[in-house]
């Protein structure tokens, strides 16, 4: 392990880190609650480099640290792969050798992209010139090099799905990914901020089709990229001031419709819901400047000057509340949340790992976590076999026989866009995108054989199976439903159109069709008899909501979109009726239904778990994080299972449904290590110490809290 110095345990030690760490001032200017007590994170592990280390990323159990060495013309990287799924005792996997000056990496599924400089005398000047190399990190301890490519920035780059974003020095170019391997620029945007002097802004960032960018000059600038090639500038921006973000850390993080914006001194939270009248609802000064932000869950992390840092509570995006503050003796290079705390690299050539369990951070609560090809969507599962669909890569097969160690089988290439993904008795139902409905006997996981096709003109994002018959969404044409009592010889047997637009997704119980389309409305339809659908009912949504899933349970249909989840009462089918509507942080995906508990893939903030033992008022017991962006969730045999943007994940569901409430800690019994938990949640600010469910901290939760541990359980 070259350049690898030591690792070593704090664990009992005295260290000088947490000595010179103190509660440093944090002004607020105005709108803000009451902050709790600061706390001051434990060291438990630190890692020393012999040369200089630039900069590091954390993805899921592995950071990967990148140092440099040599003269500037002959200079070369080392990039170092850290396992540390335990914080405690962070071991070496891997190193990797870069022909250059690594500036930054992005990781996408098993895909890395570490973007490097190179340089040269060029007429009496020095050039730089900008390099990305692609690795294969299917297995960490043996990356292996995919090839180079060229034409992508060095600067701040932003990554989802099959777009990617390259910050220059005029706004941003954007890139089809389709093949990694070959990027096609499809489209530039410039931003206001461009004057043609310097460094014009800060960080780039790609959510739901916006683009979001931090100008150094104007602030927030939105970008619609609905339609990649041709990007739409918002009309408004918020005016900012010119920063500078050591380590290459983004400047700007997103929660729903807000973000968190930082900017020389200042910290600024700005409400998007409107993009065209962006406002600023919070604004917070620090005298030592902050000069960098990271976000896990409902917490985000500052870099305070030279060697400051914050976490924040973010559970009210309007007025964030400060949990823990500290120093560092040495300047930060660059931080990051891992798994149950933080990770900080200074100038000495250090990461020094952190807990931060007790202080309202919560550490991630899944049992096994497996890294998989980039674009993960849909999640299916067949007896002990789940299946992940990954867009253009086809989808991925996995034995759960075992929930809390399941392995990944293989990745299969169908040639096709994989979207929506059924299994039933190993025979594949596929929605494809340009193919219609493809069916596969996948019995035998490593050779898929065809079986038949139907629907071929269309593109199909979602399916449902019920009985023999296939309910498949078509974007521009409605729901398609086909016999598959055969699966060699599908038959169309009729077609619903949509209210308006396309159909994105739908849902079937008893004999009911539930379908949400592009253009938010849902569309209630009998098919008793398949053959002749009869339409029941349209019920308008919000506008604002971008729907994504649609389940029904009984008389009541759960629509997840932008935010939350939608509860409506279709007792009578005839005549919806909204019933309420459950806020998260941000995007919701897919869900599943089981007994009394709904689960929702939450994106970046993992999968939330909801009781809907009253199926019209479900309430949040809590949330699961998962690293990376949760897209679908299915339960098997007492395990939940999500299909995330880049891993495929397993957590208890004993643990994630408790419903022994005053078991904070979820470890079965009722001790003072639950009065612990409580009162950390509580002081944290952390609504799972809302025991009322009022949505409010106060005196009636300890009230409530005591009682229930005094019930027992």
């Amino acid at each position: 392990m070259s350049g690898l110095i030591h690792f070593a345990s704090v664990n009992n030690r005295v260290r000088h880190v947490a000595a010179a760490m103190l509660c440093i001032g944090f002004t607020q200017i105005h709108t803000a609650r009451a902050q709790p007590g600061c706390s001051i994170p434990q060291p438990i592990a630190e890692v020393s480099f012999a040369d200089q280390l630039d900069g590091f990323e954390i993805v899921g159990d592995l950071l990967y640290a990148w140092r440099s060495s040599g003269d500037l013309y002959s200079i070369t990287s080392e990039l170092h792969t850290l396992d540390i799924s335990d914080p405690a005792n962070p071991q070496p996997v891997a190193v990797h050798p870069i022909a250059g000056k690594v500036q930054t990496v992005h990781a996408d599924g098993a895909t890395l992209f570490v973007f490097y400089d190179t340089y040269f005398w060029d007429w009496d000047v020095t050039a730089t010139e900008a390099h990305v190399e692609l690795l294969d990190v299917t297995s960490a301890a043996s990356p292996v090099s995919l090839g180079e490519v060229s034409g992508l920035s060095n600067g701040f780059t932003t990554i989802e799905g099959d777009l990617l974003c390259s910050a220059i020095g005029r706004g941003a170019r954007v890139f089809d990914l389709s093949d990694p391997l070959d990027p096609v620029q499809v489209a530039e945007v410039t931003t206001q901020a461009h004057t043609g002097y310097g460094r014009e802004f800060d960080s780039v960032v790609l959510r739901d089709s916006w683009l979001y960018i931090a100008s150094a000059r104007e602030g927030l600038e939105i970008f619609d990229l609905s339609d990649p090639s041709s990007p739409v500038p918002m009309d408004d921006s918020i005016d900012g001031y010119i920063s500078f973000i050591s380590g290459g850390k983004t400047s700007i993080v997103l929660d729903g419709d807000f973000a968190f914006h930082v900017n020389g001194t200042r910290l600024r939270v700005i409400d998007f819901s409107d993009p065209l009248n962006m406002s600023v609802v919070a604004l917070y000064e620090n005298d030592a400047g902050y000069t960098g932000i990271e976000r896990h869950g409902q917490h985000i992390l500052l870099q305070s000057g030279d060697a400051g840092y914050s976490i924040l509570d973010i559970t009210s995006p309007t007025s964030p509340s400060l949990v823990a503050q500290g120093w560092t003796p040495n300047s930060v290079v660059d931080f990051g949340f891992t798994p149950g705390g933080l990770a900080l690299a200074d100038s000495d050539s250090t990461i020094t790992l952190y807990d931060t369990e007790g202080i309202g951070v919560a550490p991630i609560e899944i049992v096994k976590s497996i890294s998989t090809q980039p674009l993960g969507e849909g999640l299916t599962i067949d007896g002990d076999t789940a299946y992940t669909s990954h867009g253009s890569l086809g989808y991925s097969v996995f034995d759960i026989t075992d929930g809390s160690a399941p392995s990944l089988v293989a990745n299969v290439v169908t040639g096709t866009y994989v979207g929506g993904m059924q299994v039933r008795n190993g025979i594949a139902f596929i929605a494809s995108f340009g193919f219609g409905l493809q069916i596969y006997d996948v019995s035998d996981p490593f050779a898929p054989v065809l079986l038949g096709v139907t629907l071929t003109t269309h593109s199909a994002p979602d399916i449902e199976i019920a009985g023999g018959l296939a309910f498949v969404s078509v974007y521009q044409s409605g729901m398609g439903i086909v016999d598959i009592s055969d699966p060699a010889l599908p038959v169309e047997l009729s077609f619903v159109p949509p209210a308006s637009g396309g159909t994105k997704a739908g849902a079937i119980d008893q004999g009911t069709l539930y379908t949400i389309n592009n253009e938010s409305s849902m569309q209630i339809v009998d098919v008793t008899d398949p053959a002749s659908p009869s339409v029941l009912s349209v019920m308008q949504l919000p506008d604002e909501f971008f729907q994504s899933d649609i389940i029904a349970h009984a008389d009541v249909v759960y629509i997840s979109g932008l935010g939350g989840v939608l509860v409506v009462d279709v007792s009578d089918p005839m005549s919806p009726v909204a019933a309420g509507f459950l806020e998260l942080n941000n995007s919701v995906r897919g869900m599943h239904i089981d007994g009394d508990h709904l689960f929702v893939a939450g994106m970046d903030e993992g999968v939330h778990v909801l009781n809907i033992a009253d199926a019209l008022s479900p309430t949040l017991i809590k949330t699961l994080r998962t690293n990376t962006d949760a897209r679908d969730v299915e339960v098997r045999g007492g395990f939940g299972f999500s299909s995330n943007r880049s891993s495929f994940q397993a957590f208890e569901i004993a643990s994630a449904c408790q419903t022994c409430p005053a078991d904070v800690n979820a470890d079965g019994v009722l001790d003072n290590g639950d009065i612990g938990a409580f009162v950390a949640l509580f002081l944290a600010g952390d609504l799972i110490a809302d025991f009322t469910g009022d949505g409010i901290l106060d005196n009636g939760d300890i009230g409530a809290f005591v009682a229930a541990f005094l019930a027992g359980c």
